[in-house]
């Protein structure tokens, strides 16, 4: 159930809804805070489960607390983020996806994007062994007009022999991690809500590149920004990393400036 805390009515029907699921590395929750920093979202409310676990976060500007389940809108792209980054309840994980089928279901959203990680230890792919961050794209929409390297979902539950042996190895079994969001894009197939799955693959306890990755492919698919960026990696400390950031015009958020001790 949506619960606001702004005065104005909220209108869902035609935008575009965004689901930030809990990740590895982080990446995902430093993903939705780069979002949240660089353009103009603002905190309408929350989507109140009993089935969401309890959890307490900074918002950006760190003079308020914000919850697992919050909901943030662009009014300019009319674009809404739902952050589920704190995660569900294990034992719950079926009543929520129903929950959260009815929210999309009820309020006819336009576009359906999801942003999830596993760890990279999982991944056969040879070109990850390289620095240049990989995202990739699972969709159920066979109408995507959209220049990716798109693998449609329903083929990606299934993996051949010859093609872990291949040069690019796409399997649902990397979510093994990831309970919620595999169930939920499961419940999507079922109710053929068509949706993209943006996802990337995390190395280390805090991975800011892949949230970097993340952040730069949704950003160029949803109109935030007009080019995209292919993202490197650089053995720096998470500081310096930041910093760095910065340096090219990446505004972070005070909580994470916090979390570092940055400047």
């Amino acid at each position: 159930m949506f619960k606001s805390k702004v005065s104005e009515t909220i209108s869902f029907p035609e935008s575009s809804l965004i689901l930030f699921f809990q990740g590895k590395g982080n990446s995902t929750s430093f993903a939705l805070s780069l979002l949240k920093s660089n353009h103009d979202f603002k905190n309408i409310g929350y989507l109140y489960s009993e089935y969401l676990s309890s959890s307490v976060s900074y918002s950006s500007d760190i003079n308020s607390l914000e919850f697992n389940g919050s909901i943030y809108y662009n009014n300019k792209k009319n674009i809404f983020l739902l952050d589920l980054t704190g995660g569900i309840k294990s034992r719950h994980l079926n009543d929520f996806t129903e929950e959260l089928i009815k929210f999309i279901k009820d309020n006819k959203f336009k576009n359906i994007y999801i942003m999830g990680t596993s760890t990279k230890d999982n991944v056969y792919d040879e070109d990850l062994i390289s620095k240049i961050i990989n995202i990739y794209y699972f969709s159920n929409d066979s109408d995507y007009k959209i220049n990716l390297d798109i693998k449609n979902i329903k083929d990606a539950f299934k993996v051949k022999e010859e093609e872990k042996k291949g040069k690019k190895y796409y399997e649902m079994k990397l979510l093994e991690g990831c309970d919620s969001l595999k169930r939920i894009v499961q419940k999507l197939i079922l109710e053929k809500i068509k949706f993209l799955l943006i996802f990337g693959f995390s190395g280390g306890m805090f991975d800011p590149f892949c949230a970097l990755g993340l952040y730069n492919k949704i950003s160029v698919l949803i109109g935030l920004k007009e080019k995209d960026e292919k993202v490197q990696r650089e053995e720096l400390d998470n500081i310096s990393i930041l910093n760095s950031f910065e340096k090219k015009g990446i505004k972070i958020d005070n909580s994470w400036k916090i979390l570092f001790h940055l400047d």
